[in-house]
């Protein structure tokens, strides 16, 4: 891996535990945070998704120019441009799962107070009797033998 890429990947993971950070102690700061964040994202999707295309399609386009009226024997020649598609095709590929992992998260970051405060809530209404029996079945394993020396 060269040091471009392992300096971009160190300020990748920065980025997101940064962001998880604000998304958890202070929710409004991360909306704040996000709200601008959106519609750069979109253009930016929309942005990768228009030229990869763009790239396949002009690959292939010169692809059937140039082999228009060639015979079987002399295809060979033209193995370079069936490949270039077919790698801007898996770009875009990744990118598209990229991208879509991304609006995930931050989806996931958007509403993970309210995830946090229905599960507090449901760990607030557990009935008693269920919360003494989990409590006397932890305390069980941690018991000490004592042995009385008399």
């Amino acid at each position: 891996m060269s040091i471009l890429a392992t300096i971009i990947s160190g300020l990748v993971v920065l980025l997101v535990s940064g962001l998880t950070f604000i998304a958890y102690k202070h929710p409004l700061g991360f909306r704040e945070i996000a709200r601008p964040l959106i519609p750069a994202a979109i253009i930016g999707s929309l942005g990768y998704i228009a030229v990869t295309i763009t790239l396949v399609c002009s690959g292939v386009r010169s692809l059937a120019k140039q082999a228009v009226g060639t015979s079987g024997d002399k295809i060979e020649v033209y193995r370079y441009m069936i490949e270039d598609p077919n790698r801007y095709l898996t770009y875009a590929i990744w990118g598209t799962v990229i991208i879509l992992g991304v609006w995930i998260y931050m989806t996931f970051l958007w509403f993970l107070r309210q995830i946090i405060e229905i599960a507090e809530k449901q760990e607030d209404t557990q009935p008693e009797e269920e919360k003494v029996s989990s409590e006397s079945s932890q305390n069980a394993g941690s018991d000490e033998i004592s042995v009385n020396d008399e």
